[in-house]
Parts: C-alpha cells; structure tokens; sequence
C-alpha cells in the first residue's frame, strides 16, 4: 500500500510519545467510543469496567463515581495506555498511528498490544501490516470460549466497527483537516 497523502495526514512528523494534539483527538475518540458511565457494569466479557472503559483495580463494583473521579480515571486510562505503546515500541509514530494504536490499545490493554503481531510489525518498521492486523482483533472472550463479534447475536458488534475505524486511522485514511488541534501541531516548526 502506498504512504498516507501527506495532504490528508499531515505529513511526516513522527514522534517517539503522543503529542499533545493526538492525546486530544483520542479523548474525543474514546469519548464517543466509550460512554461514560457512572456506575461500574461488566462489560460483554464480563470484566467490571467504570467510566469511559477504565477496568482493573480503580473499579469498585457498587460505588457511584462522580463525573470528577470519572476525568480523573479516564485521563490516567489514556496516558498509561499511551505510555505502554511508547514503551513496547519505541520508535516514532504519526499523530493518527498514535491515536489509532492508543484508541486499540485503550481496548484491548498494553500486555495485549505490546505481545501482539502488530508490535511486532511496528517495532519493525512496517506500518502497513501492522494496521491489516487490527480487525483480526474482533473477538471477546466469555466463560472461557472466545466469540466473533460479527456475530451480532453475540452483542459485541460495536468491537467490529471499532476496528474499522481504528484501521482507517491507522492507515492515515482520515484526513488530518477532520481534527483542528492536529493541523495546527503539523505547522509548528519540528
């Protein structure tokens, strides 16, 4: 496949952490991604999850969080989802490869990412087949059985939209005029 039109993308400003601009466009992905929900539910694979999709220890089933602590998770959410992807990759990325790979990452978590073939292709320098990986990453698993969400009977489909989304900003498919904050970080002096 060939480069991203640098007209769409914005050019070649790589970066070895997310820029300012990305961590922006990503909160607002993930905002629309993910409701925030003020009250802890379990997830379609059962996993206790609060908030704009904030799992793990900070989730206390029965608490009601207010929209405060809900910023405050979501915020510390992203960044450390960001910071595992520069950590496991280290090498620079585009501002629409680090919100792609933070709004994949945000999903199915650092160890998964970071052990996963599309990091493996990364860190190797190969964009393009690192982005054809993301819709193999369509399934849930529930009791212990993995489930295809293209199954819609499975009530995970939205994972499959999800990768479709991720895959076109992975591939710089949307255009960097969609999000007014990146274009002014493109034309700042490197």
């Amino acid at each position: 496949m060939a480069a991203p039109d640098a007209s769409r993308t914005g050019g070649g400003k790589g970066t070895l952490a997310a820029p300012l601009a990305a961590l922006m466009v990503l909160a607002g992905a993930l905002s629309v991604a993910e409701d925030d929900r003020l009250t802890p539910y379990k997830d379609s694979a059962g996993i206790w999850t609060v908030c704009r999709g904030v799992t793990g220890p900070a989730v206390i089933p029965g608490k009601r969080y207010t929209p405060e602590e809900c910023a405050v998770l979501n915020n510390a959410a992203m960044h450390k989802h960001t910071d595992g992807i520069a950590r496991c990759i280290n090498r620079p990325l585009q501002w629409y490869e680090w919100v792609a790979w933070g709004h994949f990452t945000y999903n199915v978590g650092v160890s998964g990412f970071c052990n996963s073939a599309a990091a493996r292709h990364l860190r190797a320098g190969n964009s393009d087949a690192a982005c054809a990986q993301i819709p193999s990453w369509r399934f849930i698993t529930v009791g212990g059985a993995k489930r295809d969400c293209r199954d819609r009977s499975w009530n995970c489909y939205g994972i499959v939209q999800r990768r479709e989304w991720e895959m076109s900003m992975c591939r710089g498919d949307i255009p960097a005029s969609n999000y007014p904050d990146i274009e002014a970080w493109l034309k700042e002096p490197a």
